[in-house]
């Protein structure tokens, strides 16, 4: 028996119908890519995620172990420092605990390409007993190392304190000289209760005069300061020559007139 062949036609019919459905298929897949891609793109993309508006380390502990806390407000190319509480019964304490709720509500605040620091209490110890000195009985803004250091406060420092079994002995003071090492442009250190603005190391009394415009203090000095020995303020200048502006508040309040103070402490322009 001969078997027949099929013939061109029916051979190219087959390849054609082959090739049509291989079309249609590239076809479908090729619109459901585009499909799918449209999708995508259309999608609501989740926002790109932002940096914290702030940050908080623990970066020593006093005397009896309570913990001496940073915040860092802000980020750029211009650091400044504000330290509250060095003194455990002064308004310092008060105020910079209140800038730190204030500039967490607001980080807005914070000036552009500048980060503000911020140490709300630096002599826990001090706080929890009520006293100026820290657990050891030392001032503790007479034990930064400069080199006019004294174990035995001066006869016209009214403070009668001690400066310290030798510089930087006390466990705060070391917690502070070690975070002002990370580098900043100015420091700013919250006392009371002189209703002043008071400044050292170099241009400090220009920024006393910008502090003092937002603030309504006038700017001067404390009455005893020739007799101040181991102070921040003699310290940072000598170390880092920076600016130091101590501000003897009036209040335990962070006014309008206290914040402003501060942010033009930390906005040169």
């Amino acid at each position: 028996m001969t078997t027949a062949t099929p013939g061109p036609q029916r051979r190219n019919r087959s390849q054609q119908t082959t090739h049509v459905a291989i079309g249609i298929i590239i076809a479908l897949l090729a619109a459901l890519g585009a499909w799918v891609v449209i999708g995508t793109l259309n999608k609501p993309q989740p926002p790109a995620p932002q940096p914290p508006s702030f940050s908080v380390e623990t970066i020593g502990t006093s005397v009896n172990g309570a913990a001496i806390e940073a915040y860092r407000f802000g980020s750029g190319t211009k650091r400044y420092l504000v330290v509250g509480g060095i003194h455990g019964n002064e308004y310092g304490v008060d105020v910079g605990s209140a800038l730190v709720s204030r500039l967490k509500s607001d980080p807005s605040l914070v000036p552009s390409d500048t980060e503000i620091d911020v140490i709300p209490l630096a002599n826990p110890d001090g706080r929890a007993a009520d006293t100026r000195a820290n657990a050891r009985g030392v001032d503790l803004n007479r034990n930064f190392p400069s080199k006019n250091w004294s174990s035995k406060l001066a006869k016209g420092d009214r403070t009668k304190l001690s400066g310290g079994a030798s510089a930087g002995s006390e466990p705060e003071t070391q917690a502070l000289i070690k975070y002002l090492d990370r580098g900043f442009s100015g420091v700013l250190s919250l006392h009371s209760k002189g209703g002043i603005v008071d400044y050292d190391g170099p241009g400090g009394d220009v920024v006393a005069k910008r502090v003092s415009a937002r603030i309504g203090l006038p700017i001067s000095h404390v009455a005893y300061q020739p007799s101040v020995r181991g102070s921040m303020g003699i310290y940072v200048p000598e170390k880092y020559s920076l600016p130091v502006i101590t501000l003897e508040l009036k209040s335990s309040e962070l006014s309008a007139e206290v914040l402003g103070g501060v942010l033009a402490f930390a906005s040169p322009n």
